[in-house]
């Protein structure tokens, strides 16, 4: 089952995250000060993400025909993937100003390869 919270520390501060609601796909990080950034599923059946950092727009994509995503937007361009298909492990690489930012991404993406296991495990496509 996918987690419906979570938390990060970064710079010993922690981080929870939350989503908002039942039904839609919108999830909250939360530091000390309030929420952080928002990270908003566009679809139901797609694997992107719009998220919302320091009122500035990023976009989580998959990758097509992989299950590397990508995070893009104002002096940010990171990629996350998985070391290979029978491991947990990833890789972040790429460029970013706003490390919560990437942590958090990283985050929304393994709930997303959790979702999809789930699913193809279950006979459903993810995408």
């Amino acid at each position: 089952k996918a987690a419906r919270k979570g938390s990060i520390t970064y710079e010993g501060l922690e981080y929870s995250i939350t989503r908002e609601g039942f039904f839609n796909d919108r999830w909250l990080l939360i530091g000390p000060s309030g929420t952080v950034a928002t990270a908003t599923k566009k679809s139901v059946f797609s694997s992107t993400y719009d998220l919302t950092f320091e009122n500035l727009e990023f976009s989580l994509k998959q990758s097509f025909m992989s299950r590397a995503m990508n995070l893009t937007g104002l002096s940010t361009d990171i990629t996350i993937e998985p070391v290979h298909t029978f491991t947990r492990r990833a890789v972040i690489s790429g460029k970013s100003s706003a490390h919560i930012l990437t942590l958090f991404a990283f985050w929304v993406t393994t709930l997303t390869w959790q979702r999809q296991t789930a699913n193809s495990s279950a006979g459903v496509s993810a995408n």
